[in-house]
């Protein structure tokens, strides 16, 4: 009956007109969905997933690098991306701090990146313990709340929200809108 939002729809609804796009890991077949009105890149750090997903991307009209999330993002200008979008994708990266900052450097002052992360501070993963299904050691190697998606994004200038239907507290996901914050100059 309810369907959340995904990522790449979030993007699609709120992105900028244009621009680069990112996918970071290339999460399923979600490089076709994104609006055609973006450049698409993909970024899959396993080659023998960017080999399919390079196959099928080139068919969407879009590009796969074959690279880790920090490095692929660096390779791009400073703001010159209007969308990232990290599905369930921090929790693996063994850089994600670099990540983050990254976004921070790499986003336009209109563009934006949309993750979907475990919920660590859910009421699920309280009342679960250590059954909680989301605990996948060794492939997660971070766990995140709310607050540290918004602590990390405020220490390299992106502003953080969290849409309520898309991060009840009870939920085991939660989505957070990383938004550049525009710098105000004083005279």
């Amino acid at each position: 009956m309810f369907s959340p939002l995904e990522p790449y729809e979030i993007l699609n609804k709120l992105g900028p007109d244009s621009g680069n796009v990112v996918d970071v890991g290339c999460h399923r077949d979600n490089l076709r969905l994104i609006s055609r009105r973006f450049s698409i890149y993909g970024l899959e750090a396993f080659p023998a997933f960017s080999v399919r997903t390079r196959t099928e991307a080139t068919q969407s009209g879009a590009t796969v690098l074959s690279t880790t999330a920090a490095e692929g993002l660096s390779r791009f200008p400073d703001r010159s991306l209007a969308g990232v979008v990290l599905h369930s994708h921090l929790e693996r990266d063994p850089d994600a701090r670099s990540v983050v900052e990254l976004l921070g450097q790499k986003l336009r002052f209109d563009g934006l990146a949309v993750l979907k992360l475990a919920n660590y501070g859910s009421l699920n993963r309280r009342f679960m313990g250590k059954r909680w299904y989301k605990f996948n050691f060794p492939e997660y190697l971070n766990y995140f709340r709310k607050r540290d998606i918004s602590a990390l994004a405020s220490h390299f200038g992106l502003e953080a929200s969290f849409p309520f239907m898309l991060s009840l507290p009870t939920d085991d996901n939660f989505i957070a809108i990383l938004k550049p914050t525009i710098p105000i100059e004083i005279y």
